[in-house]
């Protein structure tokens, strides 16, 4: 491709960046700026569940209360649901795929949406069956976010997302952007040759689905905000923790799910679609949130691991450039050099406590204090005199344990290494959903003394 620019953003500011151009074309920086295709769809979610959160929508409403157009769509059986707000943020209105279809419609107007719509929509599924990833549902939505509103949905973006975080070079149409904006040209591969693109699109009624200009300085920011609801100090000025968080959970799988090897072994698989986001799990990371943008001309991806403050940006100026390899392959080699800041979940206080209560109980039994520490599902699960010469032996083999590190799963299960004169081994606890929350489940692996 001519021109590709990716990026290493800590905490919303980008550390380290490279820029590879072909003979005769310019190097990017941080502030060139591409067209992010269906990267968009993040803020076009973020704009509805902003909406939400202020009670001018519900997510449950049906499409049709704000585009009545819609009303007229034919459903495939009697017993069908009415297509909801939810349903199109999480790709599951059962719309007919349409990435090269939807990518030529971006400047299209509310006039020929509408008489499109009451023409009925091709569906590959029933609404609320699968995930069936759709550019008419982003569209539609930025349909709902103007009758809410009462502005577009580009205004609004614009002036309660893009403004705040102080992205000015992420526009609409490129006479919005500040003058001297270095804006990368579009180009094509055709027979192995790089030829001009035809001119980009302008801002229409598909732009909520994919029409968003913007540079990785300014996407650097974007990902911050959303991995920051991780965070114990996320600002909720703009939108919600809650409702960044919501964005980037699971709510329709991927079916099935994709999954890439490396080497022979499970690297990394798909779980399913957010809210303009896709979820990912790394064997090696943990969750992966990203979302990538194909146009004509264009290809981007945005990778982040949330609540770490770690992402990857990659733009590339050929149609649909695969960027999400660069970002992934990004990701991956920070992982290897242990680069990977750890996971955000803080260690909580009592779960701390009742670690260090079984691993003195374990070291000096007392049936006093295991009645004590235990729910009362651990004795009927293994009677409390077998638990008690498990951890006899154990003493006896390897001596006095101690904690070391430990990594929280959540507040209430942690994998703990325990250190002692013998080799050494994992300690996996769970505690009960009491108040206070005692020790329902605990258990020692070995597997580590064999390795």
């Amino acid at each position: 491709m001519p021109t590709l620019f990716a990026a290493l953003a800590v905490d919303g500011v980008i550390v380290h960046s490279r820029s590879i151009a072909a003979p005769g074309h310019p190097t990017a920086n941080e502030q060139s700026v591409y067209r992010i295709a269906s990267m968009t769809k993040s803020f076009t979610a973020a704009a509805v569940l902003l909406l939400r959160d202020e009670g001018l929508l519900a997510l449950d409403d049906p499409v049709s209360r704000f585009v009545p157009a819609l009303a007229s769509r034919v459903y495939e059986s009697g017993n069908s649901p009415t297509i909801s707000i939810r349903h199109l943020l999480t790709m599951s209105a059962g719309f007919a795929t349409d990435d090269p279809w939807a990518d030529r419609q971006l400047a299209s107007t509310v006039a020929w949406f509408d008489q499109w719509l009451a023409n009925g929509i091709t569906a590959a599924f029933p609404p609320g069956v699968a995930m069936q990833y759709s550019n008419t549902g982003y569209a539609l939505l930025g349909r709902v976010v103007a009758a809410a509103a009462g502005q577009s949905c580009q205004s609004l973006i614009t002036d309660r997302l893009l403004v705040p975080l102080g992205m000015h070079r992420s526009a609409w149409t490129m006479d919005q952007l500040p003058d001297g904006t270095d804006v990368v040209s579009p180009y094509v591969t055709r027979d192995e040759q790089i030829v001009t693109e035809s001119a980009p699109l302008s801002d229409g009624v598909f732009a909520p689905m994919g029409g968003l200009w913007s540079s990785a300085e300014d996407i650097a920011a974007w990902t911050h905000f959303l991995s920051s609801a991780f965070a114990d100090t996320a600002n909720d000025s703009i939108l919600s923790p809650a409702s960044r968080r919501e964005m980037q959970q699971v709510h329709r799988s991927f079916e099935p799910p994709p999954i890439t090897e490396l080497n022979g072994v499970v690297h990394q698989i798909g779980l399913g679609y957010g809210m303009g986001l896709n979820v990912l799990h790394h064997t090696g990371m943990g969750k992966v949130v990203a979302h990538s943008g194909g146009l004509p001309g264009y290809g981007s991806n945005m990778r982040w691991l949330p609540g770490r403050g770690i992402a990857v940006v990659a733009f590339g100026n050929t149609t649909y450039a695969p960027m999400s390899s660069l970002t992934a392959a990004l990701l991956d080699s920070l992982h290897q050099n242990n680069a990977i800041p750890p996971s955000p979940i803080t260690l909580d206080a009592t779960l701390r406590h009742r670690i260090d209560e079984l691993i003195e109980l374990i070291n000096d039994w007392s049936p006093v204090a295991a009645t004590a520490l235990f729910a009362e599902n651990v004795h009927l699960d293994e009677p409390l005199e077998r638990r008690a010469a498990a951890a006899r032996a154990l003493s006896d083999t390897h001596g006095y344990l101690t904690a070391g590190q430990v990594t929280a799963l959540s507040a209430t299960e942690a994998d703990v290494v325990i250190e002692s004169a013998g080799s050494p081994m994992t300690l996996s606890i769970q505690l009960s959903p009491e108040v206070p929350p005692r020790v329902q489940w605990y258990e020692i692996d070995m597997a580590a003394e064999t390795d």
